[in-house]
């Protein structure tokens, strides 16, 4: 048996999991506990863990589910699944360490090109909207010399599930920008999807070893520009054969460049605008797999959690 560590970060207290906006404790749990259960038939024994409580080879305590919870010692891990910040610096140097030896989920350029907006910009160029790192107003109004549209995206470049994202007029901005800023061409999703959804929107589609396991839409609430389901959005989920072919494709070129990595997972957002261009909004190295016992969609759960199993074990023998 192999043994997978979760690594996490954060306040932790006595359970394997830390307080979330948009996941409920009971989620988490149920979610983490069929996952555990189900990789022991692969010879795979996971468990949960924080990257704060690895010492000398060994995580000094985690978490294992056999027949309910039970707080463990002395980890040694095979294979670390990621779930930690960039923004902690330990735990950088720990993913590194990891890369070296190739035993992590996802190697660490995949994880800073999801984190980090303008290294996506240049790594797909024609995919991603025009969009310049600014740490001040000076150099805003100098990018917005270059950017075209009527409102702008301004966002931290390492920002995720939509915090620090401000829409704004062009003629409206703000008087003061933070340090690591992008501002960015908005992107006119108004138009919504033909024959899938009315309305401002994303389409996300879940990708692991370079193949779609999940596409969903997520559709904003009303009088709301962004989709994210941490301001609100809703989910409408597409069956694998309804993705339109064009975004089948920009996932395949996406994922060209990545293709030398033995496991990777990550999720990628697109919108088809009102003038019909295909734009990559933004990519995401963890992609949240809480939801799916508790929305029903057990059958999505099976396919992700299988690839999911079947990427680390490849990996495990490269």
């Amino acid at each position: 048996m192999k043994n997978i560590v979760i690594a996490d970060d954060g306040e932790w207290a006595d359970l394997p999991w830390h307080y979330m906006k948009i996941y409920s404790k009971k989620e988490l749990r149920e979610s983490y506990s069929h996952l555990f259960e189900k990789a022991k038939r692969f010879g795979l024994n996971f468990y949960k863990s924080n990257f704060e409580w690895y010492k000398s080879g060994k995580f000094t305590k985690g978490w294992e589910y056999n027949q309910g919870w039970k707080q463990v010692k002395g980890i040694k891990p095979d294979f670390i699944m990621d779930k930690g910040s960039l923004q902690i610096k330990n735990n950088v140097k720990w993913k590194k360490a990891f890369d070296k030896k190739k035993r992590i989920l996802n190697p660490y350029y995949i994880e800073e090109l999801c984190s980090n907006k303008m290294m996506t910009a240049k790594a797909y160029p024609t995919l991603v909207p025009k969009c310049f790192l600014v740490n001040n107003r000076k150099q805003l109004d100098r990018a917005m010399k270059k950017l075209g549209t009527q409102k702008v995206v301004l966002k931290p470049v390492d920002g995720s599930s939509a915090k620090g994202l401000s829409i704004v007029d062009r003629n409206k901005l703000p008087g003061s920008i933070r340090k690591g800023t992008v501002a960015q061409e908005f992107v006119d999703a108004s138009c919504g999807l033909q024959g899938l959804v009315k309305g401002i929107y994303d389409l996300r589609c879940v990708t692991i070893n370079g193949k779609i396991v999940d596409c969903f839409i997520r559709k904003a609430p009303p009088g709301k520009l962004t989709s994210n389901l941490s301001t609100g959005g809703d989910i409408i989920w597409l069956s694998l054969n309804r993705i339109p072919k064009r975004i089948r494709d920009a996932v395949d070129k996406i994922d060209s460049k990545l293709k030398s990595y033995k496991a990777r997972i990550y999720t990628a957002d697109f919108v088809i605008d009102c003038s019909d261009r295909l734009w990559l909004i933004e990519m995401n190295s963890k992609p949240g797999f809480f939801f799916y016992g508790s929305r029903g969609k057990l059958d999505i759960r099976e396919r992700f959690e299988n690839n999911l199993i079947r990427a680390i074990k490849k990996a495990l023998i490269a």
